[in-house]
């Protein structure tokens, strides 16, 4: 199989496959995304048999993620598919290899994947990092009330609200580990593809001042929120509130919120609820390269450990090593030594993250460490995070 790069001669292929696992060419979203995207902004490896036929693709979508008080450019992994006919030869495997290699030369260390099917993707080392909290219920079921009267309601054309709501999500994001920094380039993909996708926005205002937003469908007889952010609890209720309206021409709600949201504790049915659902992947390919740009708080200097970190699909990233944390960041250095600390590299990755706590992992032998001190010190280097992320291509 040969892995290359798509080029403009190659791209058609790439289309065909796109249109027979995701959107239809016929599609307003397929069409900006191979017009106006594709190429321009992103890269895709395809692999091919000998007689040039694209069996299997990845796309690279580029994005700037806020990772542990530092800004992080990373690859957003979309769109792997295999043709049908060449299923079943384990190419998937194959081709992450390919792009792991290659991202991980460009100085890329941490990948992100939002997994159709998570058990294709846990083998090569992905782990669920961003969590949502999920709600598919009645629409006429969704009883919040808004008992500001001062706010108001606007809805308005998504160009029309950028600023609004550039300004809303950088103030909500402020609360939030994780998250996508969205330049003007992103918004104006996120606009383009949510016009596409004849979206809607509404604005709740205070005065004059916008203090949240919502963008969602009307489709067959199901509301679904796309996004929602507020800076406020009142704005959110206003805007549910707004959604309730709907009850009548529509009967559902599909809704992925923060994973933090309480909304749920007003319900009047507990079947209506939702749940925490697994969201966005990712992956460490460059443990050393992470290592050294994890920050160090001021009361965990000059203390040394061994960790090992396995990782059975990159043997790059198959390490055992001293580290030594300083004022300036973790120093690590090679080592024979009995590790303080095991740990895989999916784990690795959640605890990078700060997904889950230290002792959350050790209960369910996610992490191998006995030391308390070396306990309590992996606790002061990856604290808990509430991540957030609502990218999806």
């Amino acid at each position: 199989m040969d892995f290359r790069f798509i080029n403009k001669d190659t791209l058609p292929q790439i289309e065909k496959l796109w249109d027979y696992c995701f959107e239809k060419k016929e599609s307003a979203f397929f069409s900006w995304y191979f017009s106006e995207y594709c190429l321009r902004q992103n890269k895709i490896i395809g692999g091919f048999d000998v007689e040039g036929n694209l069996a299997t693709m990845l796309h690279l979508n580029p994005y700037t993620i806020s990772l542990r008080n530092k800004t992080m450019e990373v690859p957003y992994i979309v769109g792997v598919a295999t043709d049908p006919v060449f299923r079943g030869q384990h190419l998937i495997g194959e081709l992450l290899s390919t792009a792991f290699t290659l991202l991980r030369a460009a100085g890329t260390s941490i990948a992100l994947l939002m997994p159709i099917n998570a058990g294709v993707y846990l083998p090569y080392g992905f782990a669920y990092t961003h969590y949502r909290h999920g709600y598919k219920m009645p629409l006429n079921a969704l009883s919040v009330v808004c008992t500001d009267v001062t706010l108001n309601l606007q809805r308005l054309e998504l160009l029309g609200a950028r600023n609004e709501l550039k300004k809303i999500y950088r103030d909500v994001m402020s609360n939030y580990h994780a998250y996508v920094e969205r330049d003007e380039r992103v918004w104006d993909n996120y606009f383009a593809a949510s016009a596409a996708d004849n979206l809607e926005v509404v604005v709740v205002y205070d005065g004059k001042a916008a203090i949240g937003y919502m963008i969602y469908s009307k489709e067959n007889k199901t509301i679904k929120i796309w996004e929602l952010m507020t800076t406020t609890g009142q704005a959110k209720n206003c805007l549910l509130e707004y959604t309730r309206g709907f009850a009548g021409a529509y009967t559902e709600l599909d809704w992925l919120a923060a994973p933090d949201d309480l909304s749920y504790v007003n319900f009047r049915d507990q079947a209506h609820t939702g749940e925490v659902t697994p969201f966005m992947m990712a992956r460490i390919i460059n443990v050393g390269e992470a290592l050294r740009l994890l920050p160090v708080p001021k009361d965990c200097s000059n203390t040394t450990f061994v960790m090992y970190v396995r990782d059975s699909f990159m043997q790059l990233n198959n390490v055992l090593v001293k580290i030594t944390v300083t004022p300036e960041g973790l120093q690590l250095d090679n080592s024979a030594e009995i590790p303080d600390v095991t740990m895989d590299i999916g784990t690795l990755t959640q605890l990078y993250f700060g997904t889950f706590n230290v002792r959350q992992l050790l209960n369910n032998s996610r992490v191998l460490a006995e030391k308390e001190s070396i306990i309590v010190l992996l606790e002061k280097l990856f604290p808990v995070k509430n991540n957030f992320i609502n990218e999806y291509f």
